[in-house]
């Protein structure tokens, strides 16, 4: 009985019997892709980290930074600025352009010293000495006030989301506007984005039957980039590169600005 028992498990062992297919566990997976960041400043979210009262400070917009600071617009690929005088608190973060990152390192120099040289008062000189300055990646930061390691840790912490403002697809979402026939399919997780001039998105479909939803996720992009080749390049660009793969049974398709880390997040839970 012992060797019959062994001749047994053998045959499971090339026949594959008994072995569990691998799996997504797409629950985790969409919680982590909507948290997913890539390692830039995301300056569209940066007045969320002002610490001071909205009604104290003022955020300025391009024209006001580029009067302040002498910049102009061929120097930096992205800035915020913002300025409490009641606290003498100021918030600049800027990403220049590489050839240009001496040029805007001088200029933002020669407005702290007017700043120094243009007050009487010794406590709001010796507060804009003792700035902060960092380089942080591609960016220059430069912080006054109180708290100031507090503030640049929040700075830091305020990152790109490879998939930002993403909201889940319901079946019936899936059905009228993607025309998948959800009886070809075992499970899935899809999310887009809220914003109307945004295109990132991400979706894991288990397939029963593997020609038809391949034939409804072709028609879905092939429509998508028609809509957008005429109204924005770079979100058009972003949709022709978007990333196809395939585990196991399932077909995966990701639109982003980094299509590879968040792969690289799924293939972590395929087991």
């Amino acid at each position: 009985m012992k060797k019959i028992g062994i001749i047994f498990s053998v045959l499971l062992l090339l026949t594959g019997c008994g072995v569990k297919e691998k799996e997504l566990k797409l629950h985790q997976i969409n919680a982590e892709l909507k948290e997913l960041t890539k390692n830039q400043i995301d300056y569209s979210n940066l007045n969320q980290v002002v610490e001071e009262k909205l009604d104290t400070v003022t955020i300025y917009e391009t024209k006001e930074i580029l009067d302040k600071l002498g910049l102009d617009e061929t120097m930096y690929e992205n800035i915020f600025f913002c300025e409490s005088k009641e606290n003498l608190e100021t918030y600049l973060i800027v990403q220049p352009k590489e050839d240009k990152k001496t040029v805007v390192m001088d200029l933002i120099e020669q407005y702290f010293t007017f700043q120094i040289e243009s007050t009487e008062n010794e406590e709001e000189k010796q507060t804009y000495t003792n700035r902060l300055e960092q380089s942080y990646g591609e960016n220059l930061i430069y912080l006054v006030g109180t708290h100031l390691k507090e503030k640049l840790d929040k700075i830091k912490d305020a990152k790109v989301k490879v998939f930002p403002d993403m909201i889940s697809l319901s079946k019936e979402d899936l059905e009228t506007d993607i025309h998948l026939n959800m009886d070809d399919i075992e499970s899935y997780t899809f999310a887009v984005t809220d914003k109307l001039d945004r295109v990132e998105q991400y979706i894991i479909i288990q397939y029963k039957e593997e020609t038809s939803v391949r034939k409804s996720m072709h028609d879905y992009f092939e429509q998508l980039e028609s809509e957008w080749k005429e109204k924005d390049d770079f979100k058009y660009q972003m949709l022709k590169n978007r990333m196809e793969k395939q585990l196991g049974n399932y077909l995966i398709y990701l639109v982003s600005i980094d299509n590879q880390s968040a792969y690289e997040k799924i293939e972590q839970h395929y087991e």
